[in-house]
C-alpha cells in the first residue's frame, strides 16, 4: 500500500478550512488554489470528476507532490 505524502494532511486541512462542508471543487476554485490562470493547465494538471468539477482529496494529493 502506498504511503502518504507528508504535506497531504496539511494540505487537506486548508482546502476544508476554504471549502467546507464540500467534496468536489470548481475550476475556479482550483485556479484560486493552486495560482494557475488557465483552464488548459487545470486540466492538464487536474483529472476532473463530473462537469468539470474537482475532488478535494485528488487536488490535495497532487498539491502535496502525488501524481494524478
Amino acid at each position: 500500500m502506498a504511503r502518504e505524502k507528508p504535506d497531504y494532511r496539511a494540505t487537506m486541512e486548508q482546502l476544508n478550512g476554504l471549502f467546507p462542508g464540500r467534496e468536489l471543487l470548481t475550476m475556479e476554485e482550483v485556479k484560486t488554489v493552486t495560482g494557475y490562470r488557465t483552464a488548459f493547465s487545470i486540466r492538464k494538471h487536474f483529472p476532473s470528476v463530473c462537469g468539470g468539477r474537482y475532488n478535494k482529496t485528488t487536488v490535495a494529493r497532487i498539491l502535496a507532490g502525488g501524481s494524478t
